[in-house]
């Protein structure tokens, strides 16, 4: 009689202590990226010049438009140019959108 109740003591004090260290335990928060500059850039992936994969970045805070390609026989990402989206946007108008007849 005193076996069962003395297993029953120990297996209660065991799960009240994993939920008391539980509670007061806690791991950090992984973060992969900080919060603060990650909504200032946007990506886009695409083929350039028919045969080469590219990478279009795009800064929003200085309008910006970079380009990297990935070199396959190196396996490097090389920078190649960039354009100022304000410059280039200012010279060629935006044309009117026309509105559909209801």
């Amino acid at each position: 009689m005193k076996r069962p109740v003395l297993a029953g003591l120990i297996v209660l004090n065991v799960v009240l202590l994993v939920a008391l260290l539980g509670r007061v335990y806690h791991l950090p928060a992984a973060q992969a990226q900080g919060v603060g500059l990650s909504g200032n850039y946007l990506t886009a992936a695409g083929e350039v010049k028919g045969a080469r994969d590219g990478l279009f970045l795009i800064d929003l805070e200085n309008r910006y438009l970079h380009l990297l390609l990935f070199e396959r026989s190196s396996g490097r990402i090389v920078y190649v140019d960039g354009r100022s989206l304000v410059r280039d946007l200012a010279a060629r108008p935006t044309p009117e959108v026309r509105q559909r007849a209801r």
